[in-house]
């Protein structure tokens, strides 16, 4: 017996009894509030799609490529719960909560895999297979499974859905995809044509993200960095949430039962709260002004390519080597490492207000299609090396200042002490 969903990207998705019993769970219930591109819809107000739309496509997808089944297997299961652990605006806040965790359980793998573990219902499978899917939704959270169909579908769904709700449209090439056929049970194969439509439309994605991110001083990356400065020195001030979450932030990310009342609204409650609490520290405060729009930084952020990197020498492939091995040392960055450069910057200056670092981060979605190219790109005379499937909206630090700081600083001489510290 099925069940149709009306989806604006692939239509009629249809929910077998089984897969509405998972969707029931409150695990999958949660991410009906966790949107899918974070602090985005500040800056494009319908991009409010949320990580259970996605898990949903995601699901269809599979099945769209495989024999039409009754039966649920291991893959739509995994398919439904791969994200039941994201963390609240999905990647804004995914480093600063990873990091909790690993220093709340000592880096200890077993804890963090009961964690997951817990996170799935027991009405939907016993023990041995929640095992199972444990260990797999870890695996795929590592991209250890980079080139099954279950990466695939997970990713051709991302960049469809934000083209639709970033205001691209639906992409013309969704109807091509459904139809495709795999010709092994775990992997997917595209052709020419289709290959270079989904790589179109993830470049305009990224190029609409580097737009978006010119907007305002409030868009979703200025945004992002406050909230993730806030949860770190609430966490490491040790200050109680207020309610619904009602506990110490640590306690929060590693409590099953807490973590899931932590989603998109439970958090800008609790710092909605943290506004009218006098007892916090200056730094908090400083960012909450921040986050309130008390204090305002207007002016666009200073920027740097990183494209301009080049250590050892001027023949391009060294230039290209320098350039791929500095991202990795920026992204590499913990979120420690990035607010004490941070202070570290606002010291040297005798800056009033923060200085908020934004680090380019490493593509997902670039890297996979990286992998479509060498992997599944049959017939296809694309090649993507590393160095170019890294968008151009991860070249550039940018960094954020108060208005009364502006003068202050040197670009020159501050990047080259940003690069001095990240070397």
């Amino acid at each position: 017996m099925f069940k149709p969903i009306r989806d604006p990207i692939w239509g009629d998705i249809n929910l077998q009894d089984g897969v509405k019993k998972i969707i029931d769970t409150r695990s999958i219930q949660r991410l009906r509030h966790i949107r899918q591109e974070g602090f985005t819809f500040l800056s494009v107000p319908s991009a409010n799609h949320t990580r259970f739309e996605h898990i949903l496509g995601t699901f269809h997808l599979l099945h769209c490529w495989r024999e039409s089944r009754e039966e649920i297997t291991d893959l739509d299961q995994l398919a439904l719960l791969h994200h039941i652990d994201d963390t609240p605006f999905t990647y804004a806040t995914r480093e600063i909560i990873e990091m909790i965790q690993n220093e709340t359980w000592k880096g200890d793998a077993e804890k963090r895999k009961q964690f997951i573990k817990g996170l799935i219902s027991t009405e939907i499978s016993d023990n041995n297979k929640r095992s199972e899917l444990t260990d797999s939704i870890i695996k795929f959270g590592g991209r250890e499974l980079e080139v099954n169909i279950l990466f695939a579908a997970n990713n051709i769904d991302t960049i469809c859905r934000n083209a639709y709700y970033l205001g691209l449209g639906r992409p013309t090439v969704i109807d091509a995809i459904t139809k495709i056929k795999p010709k092994k049970e775990d992997r997917i194969t595209f052709d020419k044509n289709i290959f270079t439509s989904v790589i179109l439309e993830e470049l305009k994605n990224e190029a609409l993200t580097n737009i978006v991110a010119h907007i305002s001083m409030s868009n979703s990356r200025m945004f992002a960095r406050i909230v993730t400065r806030l949860l770190y020195f609430l966490y490491k001030d040790e200050i109680q949430l207020d309610m619904p979450l009602n506990a110490l932030l640590k306690d929060v990310v590693t409590d099953t039962e807490k973590f899931l009342e932590f989603n998109d609204d439970s958090l800008l409650y609790v710092l909605d709260k943290l506004k009218e609490r006098g007892e916090v520290s200056k730094e908090i405060n400083e960012y909450l002004d921040i986050y309130s729009g008390k204090i305002k930084y207007p002016q666009p952020p200073l920027e740097y390519d990183i494209s301009n990197i080049h250590l050892n020498s001027d023949d391009y492939t060294n230039k290209k080597y320098d350039q791929m091995m500095f991202q990795n040392k920026i992204g590499n960055m913990n979120m420690e490492k990035q607010i004490n450069l941070e202070r570290d910057i606002r010291d040297q200056y005798s800056l009033k207000h923060p200085v908020i670092i934004d680090i380019p981060y490493k593509s997902i979605k670039s890297r996979f299609l990286s992998c479509l190219a060498l992997n599944y790109g049959e017939g296809s005379d694309i090649k993507l090396s590393p160095s170019d499937s890294i968008p151009e909206s991860t070249k550039k630090i940018r960094i954020f200042l108060h208005k009364d700081d502006y003068n202050k600083i040197n670009k020159d001489k501050l990047f080259k002490l940003i690069k001095s510290k990240i070397e």
